[in-house]
């Protein structure tokens, strides 16, 4: 199953909502390329990836290069905030200290009042 999204603009903050499996890098950054596009199209300063109903099976080599990818497509250094599943919060730990190394600045958490506070 790929990965589904549909986008939501709120003011300046656009919001993803999606499903599906994120088990291999090209599906993902595809799903990740096609956010980076809305955000430049609308001029977009902060992100919420509502991820609640994605489940996340990449490896630990490719969630590295995954925010690679991301860090060299991404044109500016906004907020983004990932809602995911609390089964799914360790792991997506490891992606959110990953890009942050990287220079982006990522918040994931299970806690979705945590994720807007943050975007404030």
């Amino acid at each position: 199953m790929k990965i589904e999204y549909r986008f939501e603009l709120d003011g300046e903050l656009l919001k993803v909502y999606t499903s599906g499996i994120a088990e291999k890098l090209e599906d993902t950054f595809e799903y990740a390329q096609a956010v980076i596009d809305m955000v430049i199209k609308h001029g977009s300063k902060n992100l919420f990836c509502d991820e609640q109903n994605l489940k996340h099976g990449l490896d630990s080599f490719d969630t590295v290069r995954l925010a690679r990818q991301i860090k060299e497509a991404t044109p500016w250094v906004g907020h983004v905030a990932i809602l995911v599943d609390k089964h799914e919060l360790e792991e997506a730990n490891f992606y959110e200290t990953v890009t942050n190394n990287r220079g982006l600045f990522f918040m994931i958490t299970s806690d979705y009042d945590k994720a807007m506070e943050w975007l404030k």
